[in-house]
């Protein structure tokens, strides 16, 4: 008879959600379709050989898809690339109007304080009919809390 062994214990695997060839995608290449397409959509509008309406339904979902691209980015999931990485991370957020490292920034401070008061992202979480305000001051604020501008005391004392 055999003596009885104990079960071989295997190294942890890393779970494929770390796995680099799972985490990091082809948003670089995908972004760089969406920048081409919106660039195509832009040129046709402003030619006049598309209508307005036509403009913004082909256009919005890019510019949704610009934002997912930048958020990978954000989260070094983009592409395996530290550079094309970057890429993806200021291309798509010079299209959404705003610099890479404000982004940056804003979502990684969102991470360390979500779900509690200080969350600066938690005007995502209010009411439909004010998207479009949100979105105008948002940007504002964004470059006000982020930049290098001083606060509002400080321009009323010089």
């Amino acid at each position: 008879m055999k003596p009885h062994r104990e079960k071989e214990v295997r190294p942890h695997r890393r779970s494929p959600a770390y796995h680099p060839q799972v985490s990091r995608g082809p948003s670089f290449y995908l972004l760089l379709l969406a920048t081409f397409l919106i660039a195509l959509f832009s040129t046709a509008y402003v030619t006049e050989m598309m209508s307005f309406s036509v403009h913004l339904y082909t256009s919005t979902p890019l510019y949704f898809f610009c934002a997912m691209c930048v958020h990978d980015a954000v989260h070094k999931a983009a592409h395996k690339s530290r550079i094309l990485n970057v890429a993806t991370g200021w291309i798509g957020s010079l299209l959404l109007g705003m610099t890479y490292p404000i982004i940056r920034r804003s979502h990684l401070k969102h991470h360390t304080s979500a779900g509690h008061e200080d969350d600066h992202e938690a005007f995502i979480y209010s009411h439909n009919w004010t998207i479009p305000i949100r979105i105008l001051v948002t940007n504002w604020r964004c470059y006000g809390v982020y930049g290098d501008l001083q606060p509002i005391e400080k321009w009323q004392a010089a």
